[in-house]
């Protein structure tokens, strides 16, 4: 049974993996430490303008690319199992 649940076992695993990589609101409302903060939280902070100043928007944009970097390479190098699991969960019959 194992073998033709692998690719939707392998999809929803990298499709969790993405989705846990881009929250935000939950790890905000978790906890209070700067250093327990994940990736996104620490990009909206890090280039937040405390005292109503210009923000960077090309560093902040450059730091946003090589934060999906990880994510796009992913998806590149996995979308095969990705779409074999989609399209296996969703026929019906």
């Amino acid at each position: 049974m194992i073998p033709l649940a692998l690719p939707t076992l392998i999809s929803i695993t990298i499709l969790k993996m993405m989705g846990a990589w881009n929250t935000y609101m939950w790890p905000k409302l978790v906890t209070s430490n700067p250093d327990m903060y994940l990736i996104t939280i620490g990009l909206r902070d890090a280039f937040a303008a405390p005292d109503g100043g210009q923000i960077d928007f090309p560093v902040q944009m450059a730091a946003v690319a090589m934060v999906s970097t990880p994510l796009f390479m992913v998806f590149i190098f996995l979308r095969k199992y990705i779409m074999k699991g989609v399209s296996r969960s969703g026929i019906k019959g």
